[in-house]
């Protein structure tokens, strides 16, 4: 296996609370995000996830094998408004990505996907899908299977569990 080279750069818009990785493994791109939460507001978050959209455009992401993954802080992204974060990651979406968790879970009611966010605070099961992984078309096709590691978090802060996917590659 290749080892990883990682792409030098930072996103302009990366202020500090957002983080961003991306690393080339053979012809393999994996760009690994935290987007910044949104607010009542969602400006940063807005502007973070178009930045992002010119970025995997302007690199040309969706030509190639490559993924998109983490925490994008797009609360229910699966329920039926039309708000301007969905929109927003609807667009990043646009040129070429598929979300892998709901193409293998097309039933929103059977599988939610949901994980447990900050914001409900009690370890409770949440709501929301914040964790995703999208892939290019070509890579979305070689998905095996994935899902929500729900093994108990050992983190002092626990978080939403990660989602995981095993695909078909070599590198």
């Amino acid at each position: 296996m290749p080892e990883p080279e990682e792409i030098p750069g930072e996103l302009p818009c990366n202020g500090g609370i957002s983080r961003f990785l991306a690393v080339n493994i053979g012809d393999l791109s994996v760009c690994a995000v935290y987007v910044p939460p949104g607010s009542s507001k969602d400006g940063p978050t807005l502007d973070w996830l178009d930045c992002l959209r010119e970025y995997v455009c302007k690199e040309g992401y969706a030509r190639h094998n490559s993924l998109l993954c983490g925490d994008f802080n797009v609360p229910k992204i699966d329920d039926k408004s039309n708000g301007k974060l969905k929109r927003a990651l609807k667009e990043l979406k646009g040129p070429g990505f598929c979300d892998l968790y709901r193409k293998a879970h097309p039933c929103v009611t059977g599988n939610p996907g949901c994980t447990w966010g900050y914001r409900e605070g009690d370890g409770t099961k949440g709501a929301s899908r914040l964790h995703l992984i999208l892939a290019s078309e070509s890579l979305a096709r070689r998905c095996r299977k994935i899902w929500l590691d729900g093994s108990p978090n050992l983190w002092p802060r626990p978080d939403a569990p990660p989602l995981v996917a095993e695909l078909d590659v070599e590198v």
